[in-house]
Parts: structure tokens; C-alpha cells; sequence
């Protein structure tokens, strides 16, 4: 007799803790950064990270000049929720996967996945660091 009250008040002590506390349907920190992400953003600025790191940094700093120029007004990527993005430009446009985990964004490069270090990302703003410490600042479109 006892054991069925023990056994009665550990199931109903699990299903009343499951239920309250909305493990299985919380999302995660992960999930709630890339929906934020998604969405149409416009490059404001590209800038070096660390300007002491001469080794990567006149190539990666080149590399963001000859992608982006500040008259260049047209420049956007483009982050959906089937985790694809585009990256559009009037001179070139590229397409491929992504996803984020633990502060990293991850954009799909020649088969492998590159880490991009999340600074900021809110509901307007996304500022991330490629490998090359260029520093990438893109501000949300509204959409209309």
C-alpha cells in the first residue's frame, strides 16, 4: 500500500514539475537568436576588430573595401527561416546555409561551416566578427 502512495506521488510530483516548468517546450537561447535574425539587413559598417593584428588584418581589411563601399547602398543580406541567407549586392550575390549556436553565427563556405562571432543581435541591429577580425555591422530592414 505504501509503495503504490509513493509511486502516485512521484509520477504526479514529475508531471506536475514537467508541466510547470515548461521543459519540453522552452526554447532555447540558440533558437531565439536565429529568429531574430531572420529577416532583411543592410550593411551600416564594416571596421577592423583588432588594428594590432597586422598578420590577417591588411588582407581582411582589403578584402571588406573591395565588398562594400560606403556608396554602395544597395548592399543586404538576407536571413530566412529554412536557414538559408543571401547575400545581395548591385555588383554580386551569393546564397548558402547558416546557423547559430552559442553566440556563433556559422555561414556555410565551400562545403564547411565558418564561424562568425555574434556581437550584438537585436531586433535591429547585428554586428559580427569573420576569422579575418572584420567586423561586420548590418542594421533591420523594416519590412513593408
Amino acid at each position: 500500500m505504501q509503495t503504490k502512495i509513493i509511486a502516485a506521488f512521484v509520477v504526479a510530483s514529475i508531471t506536475i514539475t514537467s508541466i510547470s516548468c515548461d521543459w519540453f517546450t522552452s526554447s532555447t537561447p540558440s533558437n531565439n537568436l536565429q529568429t531574430n535574425l531572420i529577416g532583411k539587413w543592410k550593411i551600416d559598417s564594416i571596421y577592423q576588430e583588432d588594428s594590432s593584428n597586422q598578420k590577417n588584418g591588411l588582407a581582411g581589411l582589403m578584402i571588406g573595401l573591395l565588398t562594400f563601399t560606403s556608396s554602395d547602398s544597395s548592399h543586404f543580406y538576407q536571413f530566412n527561416s529554412d536557414s538559408t541567407w543571401y547575400q545581395l549586392s548591385s555588383k554580386d550575390s551569393s546564397i548558402g546555409k547558416y546557423y547559430v549556436k552559442d553566440s556563433l553565427l556559422f555561414f556555410e563556405e565551400n562545403n564547411a561551416f565558418v564561424p562568425n562571432k555574434i556581437i550584438v543581435l537585436n531586433d535591429s541591429l547585428l554586428s559580427f566578427s569573420n576569422q579575418e577580425k572584420l567586423v561586420i555591422q548590418l542594421k533591420k530592414q523594416s519590412s513593408n
